[in-house]
């Protein structure tokens, strides 16, 4: 059995929570700590996963939840068989079954953007999505600064704020607003777009890079860019 609008509901409003208590933390992080040279976490993204992960698990203790900081945590009652999964950085979804039914995974964001938050830049994003065998079918998305919730369901269209959203019409790059990202490792890593960068910054009509690749998606599927 499915509950699509229910799961969406239970995503909506983990989110939304979430990223409330981010816009009130915004400024006042006092808790910066390096993952990787350039990788950042701080204490705001470890407590709107734990806020995400209690309020998920509460509304769907069924389902397995893969989350950024946490790694996998299994559906209650299986936290034994599958907790070593914790521990394995390839854990994905199908490291967590539903019983009696499909997989079901959750898949958390919890701060997407940490380093424009860390720098009290107010372009950053909860993510969250849900996952069944491994096949996205609900997205959700919330942006804090805005106060704009995107949400989707797989085959049925995406929506901001209960409005339906369509992309961009251009059909012309010089007509056109792009935006990209670019890898934590950029500055050492071989495999990178910096030339593809380059091009596209004297054929489009410009290139943004915001650091939050979740609005950068949903700013595509509602036609901000192109």
């Amino acid at each position: 059995m499915r509950f699509v609008a229910r799961e969406i509901d239970a995503a909506r409003d983990a989110a939304v929570r979430a990223g409330q208590y981010l816009r009130c933390k915004l400024d006042h992080v006092e808790d910066i700590q390096f993952k990787g040279t350039r990788d950042l976490v701080t204490e705001a993204d470890k407590e709107s996963e734990r806020m995400i992960i209690s309020a998920l698990r509460e509304a769907f203790p069924q389902y397995g939840i893969l989350a950024e900081e946490s790694g996998v945590v299994a559906p209650v009652g299986l936290e034994r068989s599958v907790g070593r999964a914790r521990e394995l950085p390839d854990a994905s979804a199908r490291e967590a079954k539903a019983p009696d039914g499909p997989e079901a995974m959750w898949i958390v964001d919890p701060l997407d953007g940490t380093t424009n938050f860390a720098h009290g830049l107010g372009i950053f994003s909860v993510s969250i999505a849900l996952a069944r065998g491994g096949a996205p079918t609900v997205g959700v998305v919330y942006d804090p600064s805005r106060d704009e919730l995107f949400w989707a369901e797989a085959g049925s269209g995406a929506y901001l704020n209960g409005r339906r959203i369509h992309v961009s019409s251009t059909n012309t790059l010089l007509h056109s607003m792009l935006v990209t990202g670019f890898a934590y490792d950029v500055a050492t890593t071989e495999n990178d777009n910096l030339d593809h960068f380059s091009h596209f910054v004297k054929r489009a009509q410009a290139v943004r890079r915001l650091g939050s690749a979740a609005l950068d998606m949903c700013n595509v599927a509602c036609g901000r860019f192109d």
